[in-house]
């Protein structure tokens, strides 16, 4: 009987994390400093299609390489995880970008408005930056 229910258990927990939202998706829109939610827009989740100026980030050794710079309105920012795990591109005032980076893959953020935009690791949340729009 205890298994049972044991295994019932799991099932539920197993179910109820596959059907729920996960940071594996890009969204649409941030908020900007002005709170117009305009201040960036998200790529695809597979291989973002990006043009334009384009910044790159690198994800190594649990650290956003120069994490932590300024571009001018327009630019694309992508990252790249050349680590060894998964980490995540997560804004934390402006959900702009949440997104699960695997080893090898990118995710990428077009930035339109002037403003400040704070990001961080979820999985390490002590990996942080900031991208300063001008």
């Amino acid at each position: 009987m205890n298994k049972t229910i044991a295994l019932l258990l799991i099932l539920v927990i197993f179910i109820y994390g596959c059907s729920s939202g996960s940071v594996d998706q890009a969204i649409g829109t941030g908020t900007s400093e002005d709170g117009s939610g305009e201040g960036a827009v998200a790529e695809g989740q597979a291989g973002p299609e990006i043009s334009g100026d384009v910044e790159e980030i690198e994800i190594v050794g649990n650290q956003f390489v120069e994490g932590s710079i300024a571009i001018d309105a327009g630019t694309s920012v992508k990252w790249t995880n050349k680590d060894a795990g998964i980490h995540t591109v997560s804004f934390q005032d402006e959900i702009i970008l949440d997104k699960v980076v695997k080893v090898g893959e990118s995710a990428a953020a077009t930035f339109n408005t002037p403003g400040a935009y704070s990001y961080k690791c979820k999985i390490h949340p002590e990996m942080t930056g900031i991208i300063t729009v001008e």
